[in-house]
C-alpha cells in the first residue's frame, strides 16, 4: 500500500488504516517493470480505487520517503533475468479475478510482519471540510 514510512512504526500506520473499510481489488494482465538494468519484475496489474485511497491516506498522515512517487498497485510474480519478462507481458490468465481483504501486512525494517486491520468507515481523502482525519 505504501513503501517508505519513515518512522517504521506499525502502530502509527494501524491508527490510520483502522478507519478504512476492507479493500477491494481486481486483477488485470501480466506486465513488467523493466527499468532495473539487472533484472525485470514480472507483475499482475491491479485495479483498485481502494488501494489508491489507502496509499493517499497513509502518505498524507505519515512521513514517507517517496522513492516511487507514482503509485502502481500490483502483485509481484517474479524477478526475471533482464529481457525475459517480455514473453509474459499481456497474458490475461489472472484478469478479472477479484477479492476483498480486511487487513494489510506491515513489514518492519527488521523484517517482522504485523497484520493491520481495516474495519472503519470508508473515507476518501478530501471528503468533508477537513479531509480525512484519523
Amino acid at each position: 500500500v505504501k513503501y517508505g514510512i519513515k518512522n517504521g512504526d506499525p502502530d502509527a500506520a494501524a491508527r490510520v488504516l483502522v478507519k478504512l473499510e476492507p479493500i477491494h481489488v481486481r486483477l488485470g494482465k501480466l506486465n513488467a517493470f523493466t527499468t532495473n538494468p539487472d533484472f525485470d519484475v514480472l507483475y499482475i496489474e491491479v485495479d483498485s480505487p481502494d488501494l489508491h485511497d489507502a496509499n493517499r491516506v497513509l502518505a498524507s498522515r505519515l512521513k514517507c520517503v517517496d522513492t516511487h512517487p507514482e503509485y502502481h498497485p500490483h502483485v509481484t510474480v517474479a524477478y526475471l533475468p533482464k529481457g525475459e519478462a517480455a514473453a509474459f507481458v499481456g497474458d490475461d490468465t489472472f484478469a478479472g479475478t477479484e477479492w476483498t481483504f480486511d487487513e494489510v501486512m506491515f513489514s518492519t525494517r527488521s523484517g517482522a510482519k504485523v497484520a493491520l486491520p481495516l474495519r472503519g468507515h470508508h473515507v476518501r481523502v478530501g471528503d468533508g471540510p477537513e479531509g480525512y482525519s484519523p
